[in-house]
């Protein structure tokens, strides 16, 4: 399984709404075993160096970004983003 990371903001609704996404999808027999590791770009700036990302959620599978939020995106586009996330990790 590949390594999982999301890089969020502390009171983010888009991240929120990735947050409940993976929380739901995780439930899901195929996703159950997959971790994503949360870092807060502003907690942890060292960690955001080589990525390259603007907005956030930004998940990222082997340093690889699958999905970077934009203003506007709306809860069922962020789940399907995550869902696709998740299913990236499995190949």
């Amino acid at each position: 399984m590949k390594k999982v990371i999301a890089f969020v903001m502390q009171g983010c609704p888009y991240c929120r709404a990735a947050k409940q996404a993976y929380d739901e999808l995780i439930k899901e027999p195929q996703y159950t075993q997959i971790n994503v590791e949360w870092i807060d770009g502003n907690e942890h700036p060292e960690r955001v160096k080589g990525h390259d990302y603007y907005y956030c959620p930004s998940f990222f599978v082997d340093e690889e970004k699958t999905y970077e939020a934009h203003p506007g995106d709306d809860n069922e586009y962020i789940r399907s983003m995550v869902e696709e996330t998740l299913r990236a990790a499995l190949e």
